[in-house]
Parts: C-alpha cells; sequence; structure tokens
C-alpha cells in the first residue's frame, strides 16, 4: 500500500544583513515581532518545550506548538497549530544561511495530509511575513499595508472565537 505524498509549502528569500540579525528577529521573545504577525513568541527555545504566538496585549492566542529543534542561529523547528482552525499540527522549519552579505532564509511549512483551514491560509501569511522581515532586516520598518492588516487585526481581535484567549 502507497500513502499520498504529504503538502508542503517552501518559500525562499535573500535578506541583506547578518544571520544573527535575523535569527534574533525571528527568536524575539518578550516583544513584539512586526515582521511576524505583529505577535509575541512565549517560549524557552528548549526542543520539547511549548510555543505560542500572542498578541501584543498577551490576551490572544494566535499559534501555539512545541519546539522539535533549535540551532542557533541556522535551524529552528517546530510544530504548528493556528487557534482558529481545528487542524492537526503541522510542521515549520527555518533554515538561515549566510551568504556574503546576505541571509538566505529558508522556510519550509510540511507535514499536512490533507489541504486543511491551515494548509489553504498559510502561503499568503508566510509570503508576506518573508517580505516583511526583509523589509524589517534591511530598513527598519515593515511595508504600510502591513500596519494597515495589523491595525484592522487589532480592531476584530474582540470577535474571535474564545479558543482564541488566552
Amino acid at each position: 500500500m502507497t500513502t499520498a505524498p504529504r503538502l508542503e509549502h517552501v518559500f525562499e528569500i535573500l535578506i541583506t544583513g547578518s544571520i544573527e540579525d535575523v535569527w534574533n528577529e525571528i527568536t524575539k521573545r518578550g516583544a513584539v515581532q512586526r515582521p511576524l504577525m505583529d505577535t509575541v513568541l512565549v517560549s524557552d527555545l528548549e526542543p520539547g518545550r511549548p510555543f505560542k504566538y500572542l498578541s501584543p496585549n498577551g490576551r490572544y492566542k494566535f499559534v501555539w506548538g512545541k519546539i522539535l529543534e533549535v540551532d542557533p542561529p541556522r535551524r529552528l523547528v517546530h510544530t504548528y497549530q493556528f487557534t482558529l482552525w481545528p487542524d492537526p499540527p503541522s510542521r515549520v522549519t527555518w533554515e538561515l544561511e549566510q551568504i556574503g552579505k546576505e541571509v538566505r532564509v529558508r522556510l519550509v511549512h510540511d507535514q499536512f495530509d490533507t489541504p486543511t483551514g491551515t494548509y489553504e491560509r498559510v502561503k499568503g501569511g508566510w509570503a508576506g511575513i518573508l517580505r516583511n522581515l526583509k523589509l524589517w532586516i534591511e530598513r527598519g520598518d515593515i511595508a504600510f499595508g502591513t500596519k494597515v492588516q495589523y491595525a484592522i487585526a487589532r480592531l476584530a481581535m474582540p470577535l474571535l472565537p474564545k479558543r482564541c484567549r488566552e
């Protein structure tokens, strides 16, 4: 019996800067990560330990999972579950490589058995996150359209279902 291949999304981007700056931004804790959907990462970044991405005010949880692997400043692997959808966990792998004055960021979001709500919706989300990560590292700011999106999202947060409340 053969099994169907698992679905995945793969993204790559080159960012002018140091691998440490990129690593520090994607693993920043206790402060808002502007490129990563204006969220706050809560985790000790130890394999086997939980993590979650919260709203800036700490009232809403958007993503949660478990840290699988940490190899600073080159690799971070974790499971991934949106609070909005009751989908099974998937996996996110961040791989960073310094190439001269640029950092190659490769993000793989995989281990989807079927095209779940998470699978369908993260493609655009990750593309935007990586674009904004590039802008943040290279210029110290994110796209204007993203700022508008974040403002609208903050206004809509009280309408989120209870399972999104921290």
